[in-house]
């Protein structure tokens, strides 16, 4: 699950106000 946690924490901080 580390590429999952890094794909999240990538996508969660760029723009946290982009979810689906």
């Amino acid at each position: 699950m580390r590429q999952f946690n890094a794909v999240i924490a990538d996508w969660v901080r760029p723009e946290p106000t982009v979810y689906p």
